[in-house]
């Protein structure tokens, strides 16, 4: 089931965390699925230290 946010800049860790997951860390769906920019995202990243490529296949 994709994960949906509603609102603007409020997107949570344990959201991005389950987008990497169920879109094998690719950014672009990522970001599509969560309806953000990949600049959004990326700076989440820093945001919540996540290192996305460990998400990945």
């Amino acid at each position: 089931m994709p994960v949906a946010v509603k609102k603007k800049n409020k997107l949570k860790k344990e959201d991005i965390i389950n987008a990497l997951k169920e879109t094998n860390a690719n950014i672009n769906k990522t970001a599509a699925m969560l309806s953000c920019s990949r600049k959004t995202l990326y700076r989440k990243f820093i945001e919540f230290s996540i290192d996305y490529q460990q998400y990945r296949k």
